[in-house]
């Protein structure tokens, strides 16, 4: 009988990835190298991007909230990341910045995604944005105009498409604008700088 996970990577596209340096363990890259799942809701990294994508020096450095030792391999439609850590499988909420434990495993990851995916891809947006705007191109995520902490809705409208580094600048930015506001502060939104503002 297959895992979860060789049952999340059956159902995804082509391999990314070359299979040169996939980590000593990692089930899911070891079942398949970088895919895309859910009509591009789910993008797992290939292994030769996870150096790159977890530097420091990049977009990561707005996010003082990741415990150093995660590493990404994975994001949802909106670019929040899945990373693997000494306590399971991390979630980070691009705009909010917060961390949860998602699950306490690759296995339990793939098996949480596998029986709710529209909720935790975003599956049914990727869907309905593609079928009206056009196919979402490798690397590229769905990102609100309007922050859904904002009170953005999750709708098509609401939605462009942006390579996922460019989502991650963005809402770093974001991210930490949201962290240096005053407790109960009353708020604007700067569209153009994609932070907010204390009234």
């Amino acid at each position: 009988m297959s895992t979860w996970v060789e049952q999340l990577a059956s159902i995804g596209g082509p391999e990314i990835g070359s299979r040169e340096s996939i980590p000593v363990g990692h089930p899911v890259l070891l079942a398949k190298d970088g895919f895309v799942a859910f009509e591009s809701a789910l993008r797992v990294f290939p292994s030769a991007m996870l150096a790159g994508w977890n530097s420091e020096e990049g977009w990561r450095a707005r996010y003082p909230s990741i415990p150093s030792d995660a590493v990404c391999f994975a994001s949802d439609l909106f670019g929040n990341q899945f990373a693997t850590a000494p306590n399971g499988v991390l979630r980070i909420d691009v705009e909010s910045a917060e961390v949860e434990v998602f699950a306490d495993s690759l296995e339990e990851w793939a098996q949480i995604l596998l029986e709710d995916y529209s909720v935790h891809t975003g599956y049914a947006l990727a869907h309905a944005w593609q079928a009206t705007e056009r196919p979402l191109k490798p690397g590229e995520r769905l990102a609100p105009l309007l922050p859904f902490v904002l009170g953005g809705e999750y709708s098509t409208a609401n939605l462009s498409a942006l390579d996922e580094a460019a989502v991650m600048e963005r809402f770093g930015r974001f991210a930490q604008s949201l962290e240096e506001l005053p407790d109960g502060a009353e708020v604007t939104f700067d569209e153009s700088l994609y932070i907010v503002r204390a009234l």
